[in-house]
């Protein structure tokens, strides 16, 4: 079963997020290899401005 411990702030092994993206064509199914583009994903770090 999955630890529900709260990431530590700095720690230099980071944290890492599973994200998975939803089919605009049909809702039931997840992205497998979505494409980005530049300018597409937006990451705000420290709740910082994203960049």
């Amino acid at each position: 079963m999955a630890t529900h411990v709260p990431c530590k702030k700095n720690d230099a092994s980071g944290y890492v997020f599973y994200v998975s993206l939803v089919s605009q064509a049909d809702t039931k199914i997840f992205q497998a290899n979505p494409t980005y583009a530049a300018g597409d994903i937006k990451v705000a770090v420290d709740d910082g401005a994203p960049a």
